[in-house]
C-alpha cells in the first residue's frame, strides 16, 4: 500500500474523511405540475372529458400522481334539502364509464370500457379495509370497501374527491414501478367517458337529483426532470432501440343473460398473454334506478364455474361450492399464498353483493409473464350453471399484457 493510500485509510478509519458519497440519483428537480382538460367544467350530458398532457422533458411518477374534481349533484324535482346521495359500494371512478389513453403520434396504448365497474371488482379484491379508510375515503369509497353506505354527500354542495393514478387505469400501474418517460408522457392524450347519473350515485329518493356537474377537473403530476447525461443516455437509447414498458390492458365485454340458468360466454380478444379473466353478474333492476346500487353483483347461486382457453380449463374441475369459489378467488389474487396482502372482501359480502368470478392463466405464479395466448383457434371462455333465475347482465374483463416502445417521434404497443 502505498503512503497516499496508507493516509487515506487511517482518516477514514477515524471517521475524518468528508467526501461526499457519489450521487445516486439522475434526478435534479422532482415536483408536482397541473395538467388542465379542455374545460374547467362537466356534466353527465358532455359525452366525454379531454386532457392533454404537456408534460415536456419531464418523466411522471404515476404512483405519485392523482385526478382531483370537484363534484356536484344537481337538485331534481323532489329534492326538499334534507335528502343525500354517495357512490354506494362504488367511488367516485363511478362517474367515468370508459378510460382511453393515446400518444402523442394517436397511437391507442389503453382502452378500458365499463371502467367503473372494473375498478369496484379489482378494488374491493386488491385492498385492504385499510386502504379503504384511508386512500379510499378520498375517492368517496365505503369506510369497509364493501357495505351499502347511507348516501351522506349533500346535494347541491360541492365535494371534492381525489383518484390516484393508478386506480384510474392500469395503464398507470407500469411493471417493476417504471417512471412514464417523457416520450411517452408529452402530448399523452385521456380520455373520461362519463357515466350517466343514475348508473354513478346512489340517492334516496329517485327524483332527488337531476344530474351532476364536475368542476374544476385537472390532473396533479409528479414529474421528475433528470440531469442531462441522464437525459442525453435516455435520447440515443429512445432514438435506437425505443424505450419499453409493460403494463396491463383490460378488454372488457358484456352480455344480457336474462333470466336463463346456463351461459357459456366466449371472449375473442386475440392476445399474446393472457393474465386472467374476471366475470360477474349486474341485476338488471339496478342498471339506471339511482335508488338502487348499480354496482352490486346478483347474490351468489352458482352450482357450477369453471373457465377456459381451449382445452385447458381452470381449474381442472369445475367448482359447485359458494366456499370454493371465494377461496378460489382470493388464491387468484394472491391472498392464500400471501396472507400479508390483506383483503376487505369476507364470504358474506362475496356470496351477497360482490360474487366475482375469476381465472388465473399465468402458468407460474412467481413470475408475471407466464399467461397464456388466445387466438382464433384458442378462444377464452366462462361457463357457468346457477340455481336462480334472476335477469342480468354479464360482464367479462380479460387481463392481458401489453408492451409500449416509444422513440423520439412515434410510439407503438404490441399485445
Amino acid at each position: 500500500m502505498s503512503k497516499s493510500d496508507q493516509s487515506t485509510a487511517v482518516m477514514t478509519a477515524n471517521n475524518l474523511d468528508y467526501k461526499f458519497d457519489a450521487p445516486l440519483s439522475v434526478s435534479v428537480n422532482r415536483t408536482m405540475k397541473k395538467q388542465f382538460f379542455a374545460t374547467r367544467s362537466f356534466d353527465d350530458t358532455s359525452g366525454t372529458a379531454i386532457c392533454d398532457w404537456n408534460s415536456g422533458v419531464d418523466a411522471i411518477d404515476p404512483c405519485n400522481s392523482y385526478l382531483v374534481l370537484r363534484l356536484r349533484v344537481n337538485a331534481g324535482a323532489g329534492f326538499t334539502g334534507s335528502e343525500r346521495w354517495s357512490f354506494g359500494v362504488g367511488s367516485a371512478m363511478n362517474l367515468f364509464q370508459s378510460v382511453k389513453i393515446l400518444s402523442s403520434s394517436g397511437t391507442e396504448l389503453a382502452r378500458t370500457e365499463n371502467a367503473n365497474l372494473y375498478h369496484k371488482v379489482n378494488s374491493t379484491t386488491k385492498h385492504s379495509e385499510a386502504w379503504f379508510k384511508t386512500v379510499g375515503a378520498m375517492m368517496g369509497c365505503p369506510p369497509d370497501g364493501v357495505g351499502d353506505t347511507i348516501p351522506d354527500y349533500e346535494i347541491g354542495i360541492p365535494a371534492v374527491f381525489v383518484i390516484p393514478l393508478t386506480e384510474l387505469d392500469p395503464f398507470f400501474n407500469l411493471y417493476d414501478k417504471k417512471l412514464i418517460p417523457s416520450t411517452v408522457a408529452s402530448g399523452l392524450r385521456i380520455e373520461l367517458a362519463l357515466a350517466q347519473w343514475q348508473k354513478a350515485l346512489l340517492t334516496t329518493g329517485a327524483t332527488d337529483a337531476s344530474g351532476y356537474t364536475i368542476e374544476n377537473i385537472e390532473f396533479r403530476n409528479e414529474s421528475l426532470t433528470f440531469m442531462d447525461s441522464a437525459q442525453a443516455l435516455l435520447n440515443k437509447e429512445a432514438s435506437t432501440n425505443g424505450l419499453e414498458v409493460t403494463y396491463d390492458r383490460i378488454f372488457s365485454t358484456q352480455s344480457s343473460i336474462g333470466t336463463s340458468l346456463s351461459e357459456n360466454h366466449e371472449l375473442r380478444k386475440a392476445v399474446a398473454l393472457a393474465k386472467n379473466i374476471k366475470c360477474c353478474l349486474l341485476p338488471t333492476a339496478n342498471a339506471l334506478d339511482p335508488t338502487l346500487d348499480s354496482f352490486v353483483t346478483t347474490a351468489f347461486s352458482f352450482s357450477s364455474l369453471d373457465g377456459r382457453i381451449a382445452n385447458q380449463y381452470y381449474p381442472s374441475q369445475p367448482i359447485e361450492t359458494a366456499q370454493e369459489a371465494y377461496i378460489y378467488h382470493l388464491k387468484n389474487a394472491q391472498k392464500v399464498k400471501s396472507p400479508e396482502y390483506e383483503t376487505c372482501l369476507d364470504f358474506t359480502s362475496y356470496i351477497q353483493n360482490h360474487a366475482y368470478l375469476s381465472f388465473d392463466f399465468e402458468r407460474d405464479d412467481s413470475l408475471n409473464l407466464s399467461a397464456c395466448p388466445v387466438n382464433q383457434s384458442r378462444v377464452c371462455e366462462v361457463r357457468y350453471t346457477r340455481n336462480i333465475g334472476t335477469s342480468a347482465t354479464a360482464y367479462l374483463f380479460l387481463t392481458y399484457t401489453a408492451l409500449c416502445r416509444s422513440s423520439l417521434s412515434n410510439t407503438s404497443v404490441k399485445i
